[in-house]
């Protein structure tokens, strides 16, 4: 892994660690999650930290595309509920290949098949009221 102090930014590149381990005691305001289809893995290996810091995250979750898709929208169902035991609240990004457009509060994500519609932000639900207010111009 690598920690760059001037941005407070940690890169793990280190499969066999957890973000737990990495991180110790370290507060965690922001994660930002890009992993292709490992999703539910790296959500796992932090629920933990995710429950005593509650950071903002923002995370890319390729579509299911299809109800026949069963491992993929099992996978994502599992996030979900690892979500909701934190007391997360999920927004789907609105946006174009510009710019971020706002907010959608998501009661799930769904099937759908749209690559351009795959960004979410997850805030703990105390939060969710404020968070639904944002303005992007």
């Amino acid at each position: 892994h690598r920690v760059d102090r001037r941005q407070r930014q940690m890169c793990i590149r280190d499969r066999n660690n957890t973000f737990s381990s990495l991180l110790g005691e370290q507060a965690i305001a922001f994660v930002k999650i890009d992993v292709e289809g490992a999703e539910l893995e790296v959500i796992k290996s932090f629920e933990s930290i995710i429950k005593k810091h509650k950071p903002i995250i923002l995370i890319e979750i390729l579509p299911v595309y299809t109800a026949d898709n069963v491992d993929r929208l099992t996978r994502q169902e599992k996030m979900e509920a690892i979500f909701n035991s934190c007391e997360y609240s999920i927004f789907k990004l609105l946006k174009t290949r510009e710019k971020v457009n706002g907010v959608e509060f998501m009661e799930s994500i769904g099937i759908h098949e749209d690559m351009t519609n795959c960004d979410y932000v997850c805030v703990p639900q105390s939060m969710k009221e404020e968070f639904s207010k944002i303005q992007f111009n």
